[in-house]
């Protein structure tokens, strides 16, 4: 089964996701979207959605990281083991409140796709 992360270097929940792959000895490919504009668009087109980490395993696309529907999804037993429910809070209504480097993140990776856009000649409108 191929299992793609998305991610930037700077992001936090990308770097848990991608040693929660290292510590369960699973093969993936850390796709850095911040040096990869392609691999970007690819990304947004697959999701529909700017947020970071994304995870492709086969068809299944996970928006943040959630270890029990990765675990889920890879077939791993989540009863027996200890779920730290560690989720990124990509699905929060209180996204930025009280964290700006949240904010800044956003902003970055907002930067980045427009950059994809304009230099392809699209328009956001």
């Amino acid at each position: 089964m191929d299992i793609k992360l998305y991610s930037t270097p700077s992001c936090p929940f990308c770097a848990m996701a991608r040693n929660f792959f290292k510590g369960a000895d699973v093969e993936f490919e850390d796709v850095d979207v911040s040096k990869d504009q392609d691999a970007a668009m690819e990304m947004v087109k697959k999701s529909g959605k700017m947020l970071l980490p994304q995870i492709e395993i086969g068809d299944t696309i996970i928006v943040g990281f959630d270890e029990k529907a990765i675990k889920q999804e890879l077939g791993i037993d989540v009863s027996s083991s200890h779920n730290r429910g560690r989720t990124s809070r990509a699905y929060s209504s209180n996204l930025f409140k009280n964290n700006a480097k949240e904010f800044v993140f956003l902003v970055r990776v907002l930067i980045v796709v427009f950059s994809i856009f304009s230099r392809r000649g699209l328009r956001w409108i």
